[in-house]
């Protein structure tokens, strides 16, 4: 309705000026002007010299406190016709681009401050207005930078702008500009979030507000097929971008059962992880960050003495069944996922009628989690699956199996135990007669001395030795 509403009035500023400023608005609600003659080509010659201007994200290798470059000053500028103090830039000639950006950014940040009760994006004190940009070569994606700390705030807070690929269109481009929005307003409230964080964080509120966002399925995909990979971890890649953003999954799956209403328990999260760093440091203070604030929610909710390790394992168990299987003890919304939701098996392997002993085939990151199927096909009625499992002495893995029917749906989970600085595990899988495969499953809850933080520049990872027989 939003949408529909304010389009007469876009358009009308659109068909009024057939070119677009050059310079910066005088206010956030300034509408589309036109520059002509000299201040044209000095426009361009701007443009020019700022084209090579890369700016670098602060979060990389740690989250430093000083300001990058400034946004790129593009040659085409639109402005928000909703009152919101936003605007879009973008190269010449990408007037519609421009426009369809622009709506998207006024819708998200509408749902935002409105629905979801979140703070609005930080704006620079020089402008008064969030600026998001179109600029070449980003790769389908979109960045946020930050632009300037508040010197003024008792808690940190960062003005941030948003960068979007210009080449993108449709629902991508909204998809993108949506969480250009959201990761605008963590660094804004919670400016030590880490850039994994950020992203899994926007992308999961750009999947509550923008419904065609949930048939983009590569960031989902990319996630369940690297599922040793720790959750929040980004990098420099594409790859690895992808994997922090299709961690959002586990902010959706504990939003569905944990959260009042949709968008709660991010926006709680935000609130809490307020951090205090002197005004003359070069880093900012990184505690509390969210993963503090979900460790001391989680404690004892999910059973008596339940920590955070309890959380990631059950969530790590709720991945075997994402996609087609899903049902409303895991995520049921994944269903609309398909394929690209099924989690990559490590190994799968027949019914062990001699006894079998597998190196795990790659190390594990902390929250990082490791899938071995066995099938039942050969096995003798009434047999039953002896399983040993052992790793290294300052390394804490937690396991669970899983007996599932011939359509892949799991009939019952089994949680193995283990005492605390245990370096080993057994059990026996029982009454399997009814059961298709058993899938093992291994996730590393990280070193004894070393809990996870998606902070840490190094995220040691660690192996497994597994031994399956028939008993």
């Amino acid at each position: 309705m939003h949408a529909a509403a304010s389009r007469p009035s876009l358009w009308h500023a659109a068909l009024l000026t057939v070119a677009l400023a050059t310079t910066r608005p005088a206010a956030a609600h300034a509408p589309v002007t036109a520059e002509a003659g000299a201040d044209a080509a000095a426009a361009t010659d701007v443009a020019t010299n700022d084209a090579g201007v890369q700016a670098v994200d602060p979060w990389e290798q740690g989250a430093s406190a000083l300001p990058v470059v400034p946004l790129t000053r593009g040659s085409v500028v639109a402005c928000s016709t909703r009152g919101h103090p936003l605007c879009v830039r973008g190269p010449r000639g990408s007037e519609a681009r421009v426009l369809g950006a622009l709506r998207a950014a006024d819708e998200a940040w509408a749902i935002a401050t409105g629905a979801l009760r979140l703070p609005r994006p930080g704006t620079p004190l020089e402008t008064g207005t969030f600026e998001v940009e179109l600029v070449d070569g980003l790769g389908g994606e979109a960045q946020v930078v930050l632009v300037e700390r508040d010197p003024l705030a008792s808690f940190d807070r960062a003005t941030a702008g948003g960068r979007v690929d210009a080449s993108l269109d449709g629902c991508a481009r909204d998809a993108a500009v949506s969480r250009a929005i959201f990761e605008a307003i963590a660094l804004g409230t919670a400016p030590a979030t880490s850039e994994g964080l950020r992203a899994s964080t926007g992308e999961h509120l750009t999947r509550l507000t923008l419904p065609c966002a949930i048939a983009l399925l590569d960031d989902t995909a990319t996630f369940q097929a690297l599922p040793s990979r720790a959750l929040f971890r980004s990098g420099e890649s594409a790859l690895e971008r992808r994997a922090a953003r299709g961690a959002a999954a586990f902010f959706d799956w504990a939003d569905s059962r944990f959260g009042r209403e949709p968008g709660g328990l991010v926006r709680a999260t935000w609130a809490l992880a307020a951090t205090k760093t002197a005004h003359d440091a070069a880093r900012l203070s990184w505690n509390p960050d969210l993963i503090d604030v979900v460790e001391t929610s989680f404690r004892g909710v999910l059973s008596v003495n339940s920590t955070l390790d309890d959380l990631f394992l059950r969530f790590a168990a709720s991945r075997l069944t994402f996609g087609s299987n899903a049902d409303e003890a895991t995520l049921l919304t994944s269903r609309a996922w398909g394929d690209a939701g099924k989690i990559a098996l490590d190994l799968s392997v027949d019914w062990p009628l001699v006894p079998r002993r597998f190196l795990s085939p790659r190390p594990l990151e902390p929250t990082g989690v490791s899938f071995v199927r066995v099938g039942r096909q050969g096995a003798a009625k009434g047999s039953r699956l002896r399983v040993e499992a052992e790793w290294e002495e300052h390394a804490r893995l937690r396991w669970m199996a899983f007996k599932l029917d011939g359509s892949g749906r799991v009939l019952q989970s089994v949680l193995v135990p283990a005492v605390p600085r245990a370096t080993s595990a057994q059990v026996t899988v029982t009454e399997l007669d009814g059961a298709q495969a058993v899938v093992l499953m291994a996730m590393n809850a990280g070193d004894h001395a070393r809990p996870f933080d998606p902070d840490d520049a190094v995220l040691e990872p660690h192996g497994y030795l597994l031994t399956i027989a028939n008993e």
